[in-house]
């Protein structure tokens, strides 16, 4: 940002910062990969066979439609509906309802098999991922929130939690 005569006032630099590990980052391409090779996101398959994912969305009145999808090389983000005002797209996509896996997947489909080829990159794949292991954990529902059995409480649940990721309270549960 500059002032008036042009003195440089804000060098506003983004700073980036990581706020997934690499392997959460990997898990959660993994689920929206499935998004497209079978989910709500089929119609935006690649007719290539690349690595891809992504994720549809669509109001519940069908006034806005989208597809965020991406490939280790390109993201892209398609929205359909009016720019000026909420209407309902109820028969829009051959009689049916405009939703994320409608136009707006195949709008992206098209626009990255045209896209893709320009940045003379060969396919590849999305780094692995490693699958934590789970443990059950014996929890409660108490104070509004999930808490750990501390051996005294009743209507228990038995729940799989990734390693490390169990409610970090006990709760505090008396002899009955």
């Amino acid at each position: 940002v500059r002032n008036d005569v042009g003195r440089l006032v804000d060098n506003n630099v983004p700073v980036g910062r990581h706020v997934l590990t690499a392997n959460t980052a990997a898990l959660e391409t993994s689920l929206l990969e499935s998004v497209v090779r079978a989910g709500t996101g089929k119609k935006a398959q690649l007719s290539d066979g690349r690595a891809q994912a992504g994720k549809t969305g669509t109001t519940e009145n069908y006034g806005d439609a989208w597809f965020v999808g991406y490939t280790p090389q390109l993201v892209a983000a398609v929205w359909v509906g009016y720019p000026t005002r909420l209407k309902p797209m109820l028969t829009e996509f051959n009689g049916e309802a405009v939703a994320g896996g409608t136009y707006p997947a195949l709008i992206w489909k098209s626009f990255m098999e045209r896209a893709l080829p320009y940045l003379h990159d060969r396919p590849e794949s999305f780094p692995s991922v490693s699958f934590p292991y789970s443990v059950s954990r014996t929890v409660v529902y108490r104070n509004g929130q999930l808490e750990l059995d501390n051996g005294n409480c009743n209507d228990t649940k038995q729940l799989l939690y990734l390693a490390g990721e169990a409610p970090p309270r006990t709760a505090n549960c008396k002899v009955n």
